[in-house]
């Protein structure tokens, strides 16, 4: 493979990466080969050098922890570092952002899903006629609804009764702002 042609973040924002790709990418510069049994480089100042090595032990403890796999996927190593507080190259982040999209909502995209989940809650929590004409609530109160949903879908991230808890509360205050 031409090095000029790994001279390109979008190149390598398209295949995972053998951890020293992962650490050399994060320190701005590019890999000379693309093999997994590419060397670690030597790198002419110290201060690069060093962070160069503090770097590839965080990467190594993380695969160790099972937080990333190897080989590195790009998406999940972007994810991994802002975690972390590791900083990587903006136009390498921009990159995979582009190849894999992200999993952050824009402000409409948000409301929208807000507005749905409140307007869900309404009905659900609506009376409704029996065939005596007599009204109820067929899944009772809020409560009863998270209660459902725990039970059903508990061990799913995002879940908790907390967590439901509040996305409703901003689900509802957000309907009633866009009213």
């Amino acid at each position: 493979m031409d090095a000029s042609y790994l001279q390109d973040y979008s190149r390598w924002a398209k295949f995972d990466w053998h951890p020293i790709h992962a650490a050399i990418l994060t320190l701005g510069l590019f890999p000379i080969s693309a093999e997994d049994n590419c060397r670690p480089p030597v790198l002419s100042e110290k201060t690069q050098q060093d962070r160069y090595e503090w770097i590839s032990i965080l990467i190594d403890k993380a695969i160790k922890q099972g937080r990333l796999q190897n080989p590195i996927n790009p998406r999940a190593y972007v994810e991994w570092a802002a975690k972390y507080k590791v900083d990587l190259p903006e136009e390498l982040v921009l990159q995979i952002d582009l190849t894999y999209g992200t999993d952050e909502l824009g402000e409409r995209e948000r409301n929208s899903y807000l507005n749905m989940i409140a307007a869900l809650l309404e009905i659900l929590n609506t009376k409704i006629p029996r065939p005596n004409g007599e009204l109820f609530l067929p899944y009772g109160n809020q409560s009863a609804i998270i209660e459902r949903i725990i039970a059903a879908y508990g061990k799913k991230a995002g879940l908790s009764q907390s967590n439901l808890e509040k996305k409703f509360k901003d689900a509802k205050d957000n309907l009633s702002r866009s009213e």
